[in-house]
């Protein structure tokens, strides 16, 4: 039995395509849809993290990758985010340190 290469589903007998993903309406991610939701993503990490989540629960095998990008966008936005605010943390403090002295 041959399965569908997007959502791993049995294909029907005699035939190439998946019905369920060849009209691709359900199943497929406008390129709007990609850009805005990678700039969610990056911007406002939270939100990319859960959007990510989301999508890798989906059974289209386009959602779960494009799931897995926004997911690891996401992370390493935040963890960055995160890196920033400590050096300019250290730098802040040891500034305000020095002007006390």
């Amino acid at each position: 039995m041959r399965y569908c290469e997007n959502c791993s589903r049995p294909l029907p007998e005699g035939s190439d395509v998946c019905p369920r993903c060849v009209g691709g309406g359900e199943n497929r991610i406008s390129g709007t849809s990609r850009v805005l939701l990678t700039l969610l993503s990056i911007f406002f990490s939270p939100a990319g993290i859960v959007a990510g989540v989301v999508y890798m629960t989906k059974d289209s095998k386009e959602h779960r990758v494009f799931g897995k990008r926004m997911l690891v966008v996401s992370l390493v936005a935040l963890t960055f985010f995160l890196i920033c605010c400590c050096v300019l943390y250290a730098f802040a403090f040891n500034y305000l340190a020095a002007e006390a002295i």
